[in-house]
């Protein structure tokens, strides 16, 4: 195969290399599933996701404004505000101790990292139990994380991590961050020994992929299962017409959002 240098037109600094076409020798198509990054280019969602990730902020900013006029008690819901006491009363939360006998993680990417500062601060207005993350696999984890491009950087993983850590309190938490999208992820977590038993997962894109790319992506979601590993999806933040209806009513129709739409994966929603 010969490769081409290819830029992504929205994001000029994005560059990999593909080849248009690749064949295998005639003995080998029966035994592969497929070939990866050869001839298939990347899924776009993630600069999708980084403007979706400036949406929240906004929408937080907004919020900060209104939060500032109430005063906050530590474990109080705050009016307008997703807080974890109104996380346990809306969802009947009895107890937020787990066992510290499992596992948890967060799967991040694009660029994010969380502030172990801020999740201590986080900690205390809500009278949490103070708690560092336990392990970090493939770094992005800065005190200063939320200062430049106006907390865009960390909004993300700075919210997955502290509310996960604050709904299942003393469990071990896992901040795993992977550039590779998805696919490697998963590859990477089923080849460990010992995975996190319940894994976090707040991105999605369409099903833009070859059908062999989600056949992958499912074996190798059976395999954390007989491991014993939940994946948890987010089902997107626009609902069935996903982000692509967000400014294009056009666009309006049916569009799952992967991984959430993979059978062996539990999807999940959010809370407004």
């Amino acid at each position: 195969a010969q490769f081409y240098e290819f830029q992504q037109s929205n994001k000029p600094t994005r560059k990999i290399l593909r080849a248009e076409e690749a064949f295998l020798p005639q003995a080998l198509p029966g035994h592969v599933q497929h070939v990866f990054n050869v001839i298939d280019l990347p899924d776009a969602v993630p600069v999708v996701t980084q403007s979706i990730t400036a949406a929240k902020r906004d929408r937080a900013n907004k919020l900060a404004q209104k939060r500032s006029k109430v005063e906050i008690q530590a474990s109080d819901t705050i009016p307008g505000m997703v807080t974890p006491a109104l996380l346990n009363s809306y969802y009947k939360i009895t107890s937020n101790t787990g066992n510290p006998l499992t596992t948890q993680a967060v799967y991040e990417s694009l660029n994010q990292s969380y502030s172990p500062t801020d999740l201590s601060a986080f900690q205390t207005r809500f009278n949490l139990p103070q708690e560092a993350v336990a392990a970090d696999v493939g770094g992005h984890v800065f005190n200063n994380a939320c200062v430049a491009d106006g907390g865009n950087n960390c909004l993300e993983a700075n919210l997955d991590v502290q509310y996960m850590m604050a709904v299942a309190q003393s469990v071990p938490m896992t901040y795993y961050y992977d550039e590779d999208w998805m696919l490697g992820f998963v590859k990477s977590v089923a080849e460990m020994a010992d995975p996190p038993k319940v894994i976090s997962i707040s991105y999605g894109g369409g099903e833009a992929q070859s059908p062999s790319y989600f056949q992958t992506f499912d074996t190798e979601a059976m395999k954390l299962g007989i491991m014993g590993v939940t994946l948890v999806a987010s089902s997107g933040d626009d609902g069935v017409a996903s982000f692509l209806a967000r400014d294009r009513p056009i666009a309006c129709g049916y569009r799952p959002s992967f991984p959430a739409s993979s059978p062996y994966v539990t999807a999940v929603g959010g809370t407004f």
